[in-house]
């Protein structure tokens, strides 16, 4: 009861910040790459930017139980079933999440813990709508 309590009010904070918070101009579009018209692909940009903001906040959560962040080697899978992949987490209190989340464009998120570019953290991106590391991707940096 307690952990269905906690994760309800975890959720409802997240939901309040997603909500309250300023809409923030896309990484994408400040790179030149914006279309204009209200187009299918930037309605992709957004919900990607979205699912990066959800998956942010669930990471957070695992840390706060865990101490750490999952490996790169343990992957985004680490919060959707318990990895068997050292270092182990000492609270798993998951799933974390139901499935592992996959961009508008059908291609999984990019994961790296420590991250190159946040190196006390991790690096989470999407490649964008041409699928390659490119200036379209959508980051937490």
């Amino acid at each position: 009861m307690k952990k269905i309590l906690f994760s309800l009010v975890s959720l409802l904070i997240f939901l309040s910040l997603v909500f309250s918070a300023k809409p923030a101009e896309s990484k994408t579009f400040a790179k030149g790459k914006q279309n204009s018209g209200g187009s299918k692909t930037e309605a992709e940009i957004k919900e990607a930017e979205t699912m990066l903001e959800t998956i942010k906040f669930v990471l957070e959560h695992y840390k706060l139980d865990n101490g750490m962040y999952p490996t790169t080697e343990q992957g985004l899978e680490a919060l959707v079933k318990e990895t068997t992949i050292p270092p182990l987490p000492h609270n798993w209190r998951g799933a974390y999440l139901g499935r592992i989340l996959m961009d508008p464009w059908g291609k999984p998120y990019n994961y790296l813990s420590p991250g190159a570019h946040n190196k006390n953290s991790y690096d989470l991106s999407s490649y964008g709508p041409d699928g390659v590391e490119s200036n379209d991707d959508i980051t937490n940096w």
